[in-house]
């Protein structure tokens, strides 16, 4: 990958595809005020003009499209929602199709106050979708953070499998963490599950209990985790010789 560009509410890599074809993927930020988003947009729109490969663009927008991606007591008009569908319509973009749960933030307070929106998604050029027409976009339950996390798999058919399990590099040197993999793994599918039949049952009348209860539980799982291992790191650190105020895991 190559940086073109980096803004406050973007970034632009350029990506060479396997057999040599050349794309853009943007990472896009939107701003939380209207006003502000809307010139995030402008922005954007320009380089879009411009452009002469294909492209992606995924990110958190903070904008709600329609009504429906939207779950909230209040019923009100949704701002600045017409404007940014004329601004998907005006530059050709195409939103890329999702699995998983439909919202991706939750302002996290409880009872009537509580609000889902999918405000995180990606939207590709027409020649983008060309260049890669199995891709898809995958919603994953939101856990620890707000946000949910989503992930674009150029390959539609491998998004039935399980998420990769990833370790910073960090992390070899703990023979613990590479014993525990298939417990981790284990435990967070299981959070996922529930999480995901917790947020269902909350978009669909069924009362934010059970969602509520499974997220407490994750907050405590993943606390107890952390300090577990800012111990485990200590002593090794220790033992090592390395100076724990130089090291950014523990904080």
């Amino acid at each position: 990958m190559k940086l073109i560009k980096a803004c406050n509410n973007f970034i632009i890599l350029l990506v060479e595809k396997y057999n040599g074809r050349f794309w853009y993927i943007v990472l896009f930020y939107g701003a939380p005020s209207v006003h502000m988003r809307a010139s995030g947009f402008l922005d954007l729109e320009q380089w879009i003009d411009t452009c002469k490969l294909p492209f992606l663009i995924v990110g958190d927008f903070n904008q709600v499209d329609y009504q429906c991606d939207k779950l909230s007591a209040s019923q009100q008009p949704i701002e600045g929602a017409e404007e940014f569908n004329l601004w998907k319509l005006r530059n050709e973009l195409v939103d890329i199709p999702f699995k998983g749960p439909r919202f991706t933030w939750c302002n996290n307070r409880k009872g009537e106050k509580r609000v889902y929106e999918r405000l995180d998604k990606a939207m590709g050029s027409k020649d983008w979708l060309s260049l890669f027409p199995d891709m898809g976009l995958k919603h994953y339950p939101i856990q620890i953070s707000d946000h949910a996390p989503i992930e674009v798999d150029l390959n539609l058919t491998c998004m039935a499998g399980k998420r990769p399990f990833k370790l910073d590099a960090w992390a070899l040197d703990f023979e613990e963490c590479l014993e525990k993999k298939a417990e981790w793994n284990a435990k967070w599918d299981d959070f996922d599950r529930q999480l995901e039949h917790g947020i269902n049952l909350a978009c669909n009348g069924g009362g934010e209990e059970e969602y509520t209860r499974v997220n407490e539980e994750l907050q405590a799982y993943t606390a107890d985790a952390e300090k577990f291992w800012k111990q485990r790191a200590k002593i090794k650190w220790t033992v090592g010789g390395i100076p724990i105020q130089n090291s950014s895991l523990i904080g």
